[in-house]
């Protein structure tokens, strides 16, 4: 394994680097072959693809049952959009719930791998309970910086596994507060030698890792073939960018035909990552560049001329209607508001 920048494309030996030495930007790891079939059989959750993961030696791998989520067969919205084939990957089995876990199953794994002795990042909900649950598994403390107003039910699960929990006021909602949080964060890290648990691109590219082991679930589950078409709910980009990435390394290897389009959607209230793409209404805050959104844009960069690089928009108010009607046409899936982000987003893609 090597690391390449998104910026400037330098390549690095050195698998301990977080950023460009040589420009600071942001770094992802490359594999210079596959040795072997895709999948262990021996191995479980995402270390079943541990030959295009980081390397881990089998000690260190934490798992608590993430990954082999199921690919659901939509039974009557995709016969409403008129779709051949639609499916839904459910993530919302994992552990905590969440597709961070597999973010996190693959961060604390890393850390141990590395010798650190505590991890230390900021969430607004899912990681926190993500990486709390796996820093208990591993043994290390775990020292998290959330929003004022965390949702009581995600602060829980944080707190049953006895995360260092601080609270900060404007945390999430005045620039300048964030920058402080992350500031104090990177520098604890570095002061202690502490495994930073931010999950972007940006702040650490290795955990992130963990985010494409649902591409090659969802291509096994297809039989062997990539999607023709993928729709993500986008933040700050790491989930979307982690996906594609995961389809591209298939490809590069031979082993599908072709890498899927790849749409992100977002509410049109928070455009954090459209908004750098293309010009939008105003809103309501200045709109600050999300940790993932460079990588992102190397791949838009990397499919240019392509409606890969699209980011339409979705009415969040919208989003509670959709919740209702797509438990109607589609059976009774979990109610998470960023899964039902990306059905206006394929409602309005154009064919």
């Amino acid at each position: 394994m090597l690391t390449v920048c998104t910026e400037c494309g330098k390549e690095h030996r050195d698998s301990g680097i977080y950023e460009c030495p040589a420009c600071g930007c942001i770094v992802l790891p490359r594999y210079e072959s596959l040795q072997g079939p895709l999948a262990d059989p021996g191995a479980s959750g995402i270390w079943k693809y541990s030959r295009l993961l980081p390397p881990v030696a089998a000690e260190h791998r934490i798992y608590l049952g993430e990954g082999s989520t199921p690919l659901i067969p939509s039974v009557r919205l995709g016969k409403r959009l008129g779709i051949g084939a639609l499916y839904f990957k459910y993530e919302g089995g994992n552990p905590t719930g969440s597709y961070k876990d597999r973010i996190a199953a693959m961060c604390l794994s890393w850390a141990l791998a590395r010798g650190r002795k505590a991890c230390i990042g900021t969430s607004s909900g899912n990681a926190g309970a993500a990486t709390a649950a796996y820093a208990a598994r591993a043994g290390i403390p775990y020292h998290l910086f959330v929003l004022e107003h965390m949702a009581e039910a995600k602060l829980a699960q944080v707190l049953v596994h006895r995360a260092a929990v601080r609270k900060i006021r404007g945390f999430g909602t005045e620039p300048e507060i964030g920058d402080e949080v992350f500031s104090r964060v990177f520098k604890a890290a570095a002061k202690h030698g502490w495994e930073v648990t931010v999950t972007a691109y940006r702040y650490n590219p290795y955990a992130m890792e963990g985010v494409k082991t649902m591409s090659f679930e969802i291509f096994e589950q297809l039989g062997g073939e990539a999607p023709t078409r993928v729709f993500a709910p986008a933040g700050g980009g790491g989930l979307y960018c982690g996906l594609w990435k995961g389809f591209a390394e298939l490809h590069a290897f031979g082993l599908s035909s072709a890498v899927p389009d790849m749409i992100a959607v977002q509410p049109d209230a928070a455009p954090t990552s459209y908004a750098l793409t293309r010009p939008v209404r105003p809103i309501r805050r200045p709109v600050r560049q999300p940790p993932s959104y460079p990588a992102c844009r190397c791949r838009i960069r990397l499919t240019a001329g392509s409606r890969c690089g699209s980011w339409p928009a979705a009415k969040a108010a919208l989003l509670p209607y959709r919740m209702r009607i797509f438990g109607k046409r589609s059976g009774s899936l979990p109610r998470r508001k960023a899964f039902f982000a990306s059905r206006p987003g394929l409602q309005r893609w154009p064919d």
